[in-house]
């Protein structure tokens, strides 16, 4: 084995005794606490756990403390331990059986620091011909369905932030790039609890998604159906029926709630 190959086994084992770490431990570890757990130098650790934030399996709190990302935690289950199936154990077949429901692609995604949104999750549509996403690349939020979504959660000044310094080009003839015009969608979309994209990112592909929270009412990010256009046009209410009921079936579980509470989350769809 190269010594190449040696650093990089080694550093997956370090990811990996990372993540148990953090994920036993019941609340936020300091960087010098890492360090003395796993016997390794403050320099990796640090490097490790940017890779590891900046992917989204671990956030940093304001006091510089590291811990799960709360996507992860918010199930009753720890992400790491029974059965290391966490909280994608319910969260899969959820989405499973909106995908087969629907006949249309359903995604998780997450908004980075960048504000773009990094897809985490996907269920591909059952049809042949289907709108199709890449899991871990980021999207623009400005002109997606998730994107969207999720900034309609966030503060009037993060959005206002976004929308000042966002490059935003035209992927499409449909394309909104105007700042003040997304103002507005993003003001409809949290008026009405989701957001829907028809060929702004990609010719020929539309979608609908509706934020997702935690426990504690903070956003974690989006559930979205993706289609080919004519596909949504054809079955839209039923799209958006489904979508929602399903984001509010997640939303509960995360917090812990029979599906009947309703605090937050996506709203029933409008006619």
């Amino acid at each position: 084995m190269a010594d190449g190959d040696i650093q990089s086994v080694k550093s997956g084992a370090r990811i990996l005794d990372m993540i148990e770490l953090l994920a036993a431990s019941g609340g936020p570890v300091s960087l010098a606490d890492v360090v003395t757990e796993l016997g390794i130098p403050k320099s990796s650790a640090l490097m490790l756990l940017r890779t590891l934030v900046a992917k989204l399996y671990v956030e940093r709190d304001a006091d510089g403390r590291y811990q799960i990302h709360r996507f992860y935690r918010s199930s009753r289950d720890s992400w790491v331990g029974a059965g290391r199936r966490g909280c994608a154990g319910w969260r899969a077949p959820l989405m499973e059986d909106l995908a087969l429901a629907v006949q249309e692609t359903v995604i998780v995604g997450m908004m980075t620091p960048a504000f773009d949104v990094k897809i985490v999750e996907k269920v591909p549509s059952p049809r042949e011909v289907r709108y199709d996403i890449q899991v871990g690349i980021p999207y623009p939020a400005y002109c997606t369905a998730m994107g969207r979504a999720i900034l309609s959660t966030l503060p009037s000044p993060l959005v206002e932030h976004y929308l000042r310094s966002a490059q935003m080009k035209p992927y499409t003839p449909a394309t909104i790039t105007d700042p003040q015009a997304i103002r507005e969608i993003v003001a409809q979309v949290r008026e009405q609890g989701y957001a829907v994209n028809i060929e702004e990112h990609v010719a020929g592909a539309s979608s609908i998604a509706t934020p997702l929270f935690d426990a504690d009412g903070e956003v974690l990010g989006a559930l979205n159906i993706g289609c080919v256009t004519a596909h949504f046009i054809a079955a839209r209410e039923e799209i958006t029926q489904r979508l929602c009921a399903t984001a509010q079936e997640l939303i509960s579980r995360l917090a812990g709630r029979s599906a009947g509470s309703n605090r937050g989350g996506a709203k029933p769809a409008r006619s």
